[in-house]
């Protein structure tokens, strides 16, 4: 997908230097009337045609591009308040903190803004469990946690919670290649 992006834009960028060297070199050159020779042909015609019907697609593309992109939300706002703002950055602390559990070592929180009126916020945790027992218990115990911390942080229910245990071993397999 990136080669066939480069390529298309080593085009467009191909097709407007091209019209604009031929609309430059008909205004402003001394050999203007070599250049209007050269667009009575039907070939120069056709590729300049091709040319500006290229440039009329990329901007298109761009220009819908710029409509319909999204903003990234970095903000949860409790209730669907548009006056009140709670940042990412804090909610990840909270569950940072709420999550910690003397029975498993937190190793990533993410959050992510959800709902139309972005009030709404889903937690990602994971973490390493320190012994292999009982699993889905300690990840309840540290979902409703954080989710309790949360809610009350927001004021107002709005945060869903996914834990999930990483292996705590790993294993290194290493082999010798010969030079050859």
């Amino acid at each position: 997908m990136r080669a066939l992006r480069r390529i298309l834009a080593l085009i467009y960028l191909l097709s407007g230097a091209l019209v604009i060297a031929m609309f430059a070199g008909y205004l402003f050159s001394p050999a203007a009337r070599n250049i209007e020779v050269l667009f009575q042909k039907p070939a120069v015609r056709i590729v300049l045609l091709v040319c500006m019907v290229i440039l009329g697609l990329g901007t298109l593309v761009a220009a819908i591009r710029m409509m319909a992109h999204r903003r990234v939300v970095t903000c949860v706002h409790p209730q669907a308040n548009p006056d009140i703002e709670v940042s990412l950055a804090a909610i990840e602390s909270v569950a940072r903190s709420a999550a910690q559990d003397p029975t498993a070592l937190i190793e990533s929180v993410e959050g992510r803004v959800i709902g139309r009126d972005a009030d709404q916020v889903h937690v990602h945790i994971d973490a390493i469990a320190l012994g292999r027992d009982n699993l889905a218990e300690r990840a309840q115990r540290i979902q409703g946690r954080v989710t309790h911390a949360l809610d009350t942080m927001l004021g107002a229910a709005g945060a869903t919670v996914r834990v999930r245990f990483l292996p705590s071993k790993t294993t290194i397999t290493t082999q010798e290649v010969t030079r050859e």
